[in-house]
């Protein structure tokens, strides 16, 4: 009876192994239960121990942290729209826009995600930010247009051959292009599908005129000649260039990339996006008129010479917040943004230096 009672206490103990594991499943679930937590505190009742003086400095803080990680920032006198990194685990990044009204009295808003905004602060006589940047060398390369998102929900694909192409209307932004700017590089995810070719049969990338609706048009301004057997055979990145000798493409004037074959033995497949969000893509069958392709957008860029271009890049932020009453003293304070974040939108300038 010992012997078996003795069995029996051994089997029912736990293991060193087994409390390693089970302390190692507990710890994973307090991370996410104290994630859960904190990102529910963002947009919660901070006034906790210290009244209005504790709230604004708990918001100041946060503020700060966002600033600092910050990998976009889109901004405004009395509003910071800021892109940071993944914070829930679902792999794509966060937008957090703080805003103040201009109103006397009105606090200071947050909006987590596109979700209905609310205040994080007491009540403001003034909220100001402003930013030190560096801006890009003249006449520099820089991304012109594209879509690339982080994450393709919705991937798909389009054949290009001698009966089929596509195209891509966009629009180079103002604030990227003063003046002009000339293609230099496309990058776009394919894949060929063709099987034997020769040296005569060929695929062409190019960048048109596009009309006022955006649809692409027949006027070129520049192309390359690629060889299909050059073009990976799984779908991948595929770049290449435009010739040195392109045009440069004024500011403000609607273009597309446009990828074909006139070859009978030339078949590719590009990726697209087809998730409702995407912008339309541009087919054609075997009439040169282009019709919107719904929702399926290449997965593309092209790079280009920015002729007086006035892109700005994010060095560090400096903050105001004046407290309504005389009872709370103002807060001003400064950050360093850490990934030079590409800035955008209207934001107060305070000093400017050339990007290196």
């Amino acid at each position: 009876m010992n012997a078996i009672a003795r069995t029996r206490s051994h089997r029912s103990a736990f293991t060193l192994i087994e409390m390693i594991a089970s302390l190692a499943i507990m710890s994973l679930a307090f991370g996410a239960m104290l994630s859960s937590s904190l990102l529910l505190t963002r947009v919660s009742d901070i006034d906790g121990v210290g009244g209005e003086a504790g709230r604004l400095a708990h918001i100041t803080t946060d503020l700060a942290e966002d600033l600092k990680t910050a990998l976009a920032i889109d901004a405004t006198a009395s509003s910071v729209e800021l892109t940071v990194p993944d914070r829930d685990g679902d792999g794509a990044d966060e937008v957090l826009l703080y805003a103040w009204s201009e109103t006397d009295g009105d606090p200071l808003t947050l909006s987590y995600n596109g979700a209905t905004a609310v205040p994080v602060t007491g009540p403001l006589t003034a909220f100001n930010i402003g930013f030190e940047v560096e801006s890009p060398p003249p006449d520099s390369e820089q991304l012109v247009g594209g879509h690339n998102p982080s994450s393709i929900a919705s991937p798909g694909t389009v054949r290009v051959d001698d009966r089929n192409r596509h195209g891509q209307q966009f629009l180079p932004s103002r604030p990227l292009v003063a003046f002009g700017w000339k293609p230099t590089r496309v990058r776009m995810k394919c894949q060929n599908q063709s099987g034997t070719t020769s040296v005569l049969d060929n695929l062409f990338t190019s960048i048109n005129t596009a009309d006022r609706n955006g649809t692409p048009t027949a006027v070129t301004h520049t192309f390359n000649t690629l060889n299909p057997r050059d073009l990976p055979d799984t779908m991948a990145w595929y770049e290449a260039d435009y010739p040195a000798a392109a045009p440069v493409i004024a500011a403000g004037q609607e273009v597309a990339l446009v990828i074909t074959t006139l070859s009978l033995l030339v078949e590719v497949d590009l990726q697209v996006d087809t998730g409702a969000d995407a912008p339309d893509g541009y087919a054609a069958g075997n009439a040169f008129g282009y019709t919107a392709d719904t929702a399926k957008s290449l997965i593309y860029e092209v790079y280009g010479i920015i002729y007086g271009g006035s892109f700005e890049y994010s060095r560090r932020a400096l903050i105001g917040l004046q407290p309504k009453g005389s009872d709370i003293a103002p807060v001003h304070f400064g950050v360093n943004t850490l990934n030079e974040p590409k800035l955008s939108g209207s934001p107060t300038i305070l000093s400017t230096r050339e990007r290196s």
